[in-house]
C-alpha cells in the first residue's frame, strides 16, 4: 500500500507540479465553459485514471521495471514503432523541460531581477540534482513538496 501512494504522490506531482492542472488552467480549460467545463474535468480525470489503471495493471502482471520493457510488451516488439514511441515520448519530455525552463526562468526574472539566462541555469541544476541517482529520489522528493503544493493550490 505503501509503494502505491509513493507512486501515486509522483504522478499527481508531475501533473500538479508541473504546472499542468494549477488552478489558472483549470479555470481556463474547463471552468470558463460552464457545465460543459465541469464534464470536461469529470471526463478527463475518467480518462486519466483508466489509462493509468491499465498501466499499472499491465506493469504488474509483466513484472515490468523500466520504461523500455513497457513499451516493448505495450507494443509487441515492433522495434519501428518502438523507437518512434521513444523517439516522440524523448521529444515531448525534452520540450516540456524547455518549456518549464522558461516558465521558471520568467518567474525569476519578474520576482527577482535576475536575468533570464541565470533563471534557465538555476532551473537546470535543480533539475540534474533531482535526477541523478534513481527514481527513489524523485519519490523522496514528490514526498516533501506534495503537501506543499497541494496546499498552495487550496
Amino acid at each position: 500500500m505503501n509503494n502505491i501512494i509513493k507512486v501515486v504522490s509522483v504522478i499527481i506531482g508531475s501533473i500538479i507540479g508541473a504546472g499542468f492542472a494549477s488552478g489558472q488552467e483549470i479555470k481556463i480549460f474547463f471552468a470558463n465553459y460552464g457545465i460543459y467545463g465541469i464534464l470536461g474535468i469529470f471526463i478527463s480525470a475518467i480518462i486519466m485514471i483508466l489509462v493509468i489503471n491499465l498501466c499499472f495493471k499491465i506493469m504488474l502482471k509483466n513484472n515490468i521495471k523500466n520504461y523500455n520493457n513497457f513499451i516493448e510488451i505495450v507494443f509487441e516488439g515492433k522495434t519501428i514503432l518502438n523507437d518512434s514511441v521513444k523517439n516522440i515520448t524523448n521529444l515531448f519530455m525534452m520540450s516540456c523541460f524547455f518549456i518549464m525552463s522558461i516558465g521558471f526562468s520568467s518567474c525569476i526574472e519578474q520576482q527577482f531581477l535576475i536575468p533570464r539566462y541565470i533563471g534557465g541555469i538555476i532551473f537546470s541544476i535543480i533539475c540534474y540534482i533531482s535526477f541523478i541517482g534513481n527514481i527513489n529520489r524523485i519519490i523522496k522528493i514528490n514526498q516533501y513538496i506534495m503537501p506543499i503544493l497541494i496546499s498552495v493550490i487550496i
